[in-house]
C-alpha cells in the first residue's frame, strides 16, 4: 500500500508525533470491466441475502462496476438471458434452491429458486454464460451440474482441523483468464465457510492452490495437511458456458485487496 516501514530492532523511547495526513483512496475499474465492452453483470439476491453479499456489492459500487440485482422471480421468468455472468456470493446452496419455508413468510418472499429457477440457470450456463460462486454457494455449482467436486476439509472435526480466520499462502497458475495479472506466489482469506477441493471431474481445473507444507502466513492453523497442495479456486467447462468456484473469499468485508484481481477476472467474462 506504498508505506514506508522501518524495523527496529531495540527498545527505543518515543513520543507521539503530530497526526499522519491521510490520502484520498481512489478506485479505478478494471480495463475489462468499464465501457460498452463491460460484461452484462448480475448479482443473485435471495431473501435470505448473506452478509457477504453487501461486501461485495460496496466493492462493485467502489470501482464503477456496472451490475444488477436478480431475485428469484427474475432468474425463474427468464431475465437471464440479458447477462453474461452471474454471481452467488456465500451462500448455502439450500438456501439458494429453497430459501424461506412457506410458514415463515409472505409467499413472495418464499420458495428460493426452485425447481425452473435452477433449470434457468443451467441453461444460462449451457448456452455460454458464466456463474461465479464463493465458498458455501460452491455446494450449488457441483449439484446443480454434477460435478466430480468434493469439499476436502467436510465433516472434519475441529479438534484435527481449524482455521478461524487466517491468510495462506496461493500458488496461482499462470496462462489461464482467471489468473492474468495475479502474482504466481498469491494469498488468500481462509475462514469458517471456506473449502479445499477434491476434483475428479475431467471438465474441471485448478486454476490456484493451497501452497504446499505449511501454507499458513498469517493466523494459526490447526492441520494444515487437510488443506496444503488443495485446489482452492476452479473453474469447469459445462456446455459452452463457464462455472468458477471459489474456495475461499476473493472478496472479505472490502478488504482483501490482494485477491480483488481475481474476483474481477472470473467478472470479465462474455458469451
Amino acid at each position: 500500500m506504498d508505506v514506508e516501514t522501518v524495523a527496529i530492532e531495540e527498545d527505543i523511547d518515543v513520543s507521539l508525533s503530530d497526526p499522519i495526513p491521510t490520502w484520498e483512496v481512489e478506485y479505478e475499474p478494471p480495463p475489462g470491466l468499464s465501457g460498452a465492452a463491460t460484461p452484462r453483470i448480475a448479482v443473485y439476491k435471495s431473501w435470505r441475502e448473506p452478509i457477504p453479499e453487501g461486501w461485495t456489492r460496496w466493492v462493485l459500487d467502489q470501482h464503477r462496476i456496472p451490475f444488477d440485482t436478480l431475485h428469484d422471480v427474475d432468474i425463474q421468468g427468464g431475465k437471464l438471458e440479458g447477462y453474461d455472468v452471474l454471481l452467488f456470493e456465500d451462500q448455502s446452496s439450500e438456501q439458494i434452491t429453497r430459501g424461506f419455508a412457506e410458514d415463515q413468510l409472505p409467499p413472495e418472499y418464499v420458495g428460493g429458486l426452485g425447481e425452473s429457477g435452477v433449470a434457468a440457470v443451467k441453461q444460462f450456463v449451457e448456452s455460454g454464460g458464466r456463474i461465479v460462486t464463493i465458498a458455501a454457494a460452491t455446494d450449488f455449482a457441483v449439484e446443480t451440474f454434477e460435478l466430480g467436486v468434493e469439499n476436502a476439509v467436510r465433516g472434519l472435526e475441529s479438534t484435527d482441523f481449524y482455521i478461524p480466520g487466517s491468510i495462506l499462502g496461493v500458488d496461482v497458475e499462470s496462462g489461464h483468464q482467471l489468473t492474468a495479472g495475479v502474482p504466481a506466489k498469491s494469498i488468500a482469506w481462509y475462514w469458517r465457510s471456506s473449502r479445499a477441493f477434491e476434483v475428479s471431474d475431467e471438465r474441471v481445473n485448478a486454476v490456484a492452490r493451497y501452497a504446499s507444507g505449511d501454507p499458513l502466513l498469517s493466523g494459526w492453523v490447526l492441520g494444515p495437511e487437510h488443506v496444503a497442495g488443495k485446489p482452492a479456486v476452479l473453474e469447469a467447462q459445462v456446455g459452452n458456458g463457464s462455472v468458477v468456484m471459489f474456495g475461499y473469499p476473493p472478496n472479505y468485508r472490502g478488504q482483501t485487496i490482494a485477491t480483488w484481481p481475481l474476483l474481477f477476472n472470473a467478472l470479465d467474462y462474455r458469451k
